[in-house]
């Protein structure tokens, strides 16, 4: 769905360079690739990360498995932007969760119970960085994104 949202706004060319590219994504390593991203790109309008939480909470059941969009946006509300960007956070999210993230029907979605594993190895109880980090009182500082919630909360 959130393909449909980006492509609303694509220019003909898109089609053509995904037409081009079809048969070499099924066997292709990524040198086979084309090099020439500039036929792939174009500003689309309404699609932002609030834009996909939303749809993502429409369609996804939260205690069961969870979209990446959602998944960013616990982490911000759990965790100080701090310690969310940091580079070797960021890339053990990454390492980690890649494995556990599937791609069925509509889009990635990862079993909650993994992801919270993923996040608890990574990252820890936000109580504890906060702890590390010298700060009491409330999880997170997801400035904007605090609070949110599938269930708006």
């Amino acid at each position: 769905m959130a393909s449909s949202l980006a492509l609303r706004t694509a220019p003909p060319a898109i089609y053509d360079a995904a037409s081009r590219a079809s048969p070499l994504l099924r066997s292709a390593k990524p040198s086979d690739l084309p090099r020439n991203s500039a036929d792939c790109s174009w500003q689309t309008t309404g699609l932002t990360l609030h834009s996909l939480y939303g749809l993502a909470c429409s369609i996804s059941e939260a205690d069961l498995e969870i979209t990446p969009v959602q998944a960013w946006f616990e982490l911000a509300g759990r965790y100080p932007r701090e310690v969310l960007m940091r580079r070797e956070v960021l890339d053990g999210l990454k390492r980690e969760l890649a494995p556990v993230v599937k791609c069925p029907h509509f889009g990635a979605v990862m079993e909650r119970a993994a992801y919270e594993s993923v996040v608890g190895r990574v990252l820890g109880a936000p109580e504890m960085v906060e702890m590390e980090m010298g700060q009491g009182g409330e999880h997170g500082g997801g400035g904007a994104w605090a609070g949110m919630s599938c269930g708006g909360e």
